[in-house]
């Protein structure tokens, strides 16, 4: 449980504090086992695929211990089987994620997925692509919704609503993820509602037009019931309502 909560913990300034307390108190849990229990938890570690955790463990045998030896070739095997077949592929989503190749990253850590499901050596990597990929997309999507570049918006709404929906697929109990992850398929939608209603109003068919910005208000409104507050993609839509209830009552 204690492994599980740090690779969650964001890695934003106020949650590393917290993190510094928790790898303390693992550090401080592992000061009152003996040899014999490091070496097992090791070896409990290797065969979860924790190669990390088994090469801490290890390495943390006395060497005044009778199962130094044996420690120190679970602490070769663990060392040898990481730098060969994870560590590489975690150097290359960490340089993806640097440079916003989104996909690149996933495709990394996707074959650690697959080949290694019970390591959680990619877990925390996996969270931070999610998320860092998610908050930009929905940035970019809300920037575009302000230049009124509803297709655009719409398409970095959906790479946000996939971003996150992937972190839940590894984190379903995340904090935040799930209500981000709504967030960004409302967005979605409103981004659709706002561009067809244009194509309408262009078009003269003002009504049509109308009866679409509504239901991108009632979107808003419901989402706000629940906790989310669209208000830059609000008033948007809002600012194009009152234009558009203007030239219909100027019309009449």
């Amino acid at each position: 449980p204690l492994d599980r909560l740090l690779r969650e913990l964001p890695e934003e300034d106020p949650y590393q504090a917290m993190a510094a307390d928790l790898h303390q108190l693992r550090e401080e849990i592992m000061k009152d086992l003996s040899a014999e229990e490091l070496l097992e938890q090791a070896r409990r570690a290797y065969r979860a695929q924790d190669f990390e955790r088994a090469m801490q463990l290890a390495q943390a045998v006395p060497p005044t211990s009778p199962r130094h030896a044996d420690a120190q070739r679970l602490l070769g095997e663990a060392r040898d089987f990481f730098r060969r077949f994870i560590q590489p592929a975690l150097e290359r989503a960490e340089s993806a994620l640097q440079e916003g190749r989104w996909a690149d990253a996933f495709a990394e850590l996707d074959n650690l997925r697959e080949q290694y499901p019970d390591s959680p050596s990619w877990h925390r990597l996996w969270l931070k692509v999610g998320m860092t990929h998610g908050q930009e997309a929905l940035n970019e999507g809300r920037q575009a919704n302000a230049r009124r570049d509803f297709e655009a918006a719409r398409r970095h709404f959906e790479q946000a609503r996939r971003a996150f929906g992937k972190v839940l697929e590894v984190y379903p109990s995340h904090a935040t993820a799930p209500a981000l992850r709504d967030e960004a398929a409302d967005l979605v939608q409103i981004a659709v509602e706002e561009n067809q209603a244009r194509t309408d109003w262009e078009a003269g068919r003002r009504e049509e037009a109308l009866k679409t910005l509504e239901r991108a208000l009632s979107r808003i409104e419901h989402a706000r019931g629940e906790g989310r507050d669209y208000a830059a993609v609000a008033a948007v839509v809002r600012a194009m309502h009152e234009a558009l209830q203007g030239e219909i009552e100027r019309i009449r």
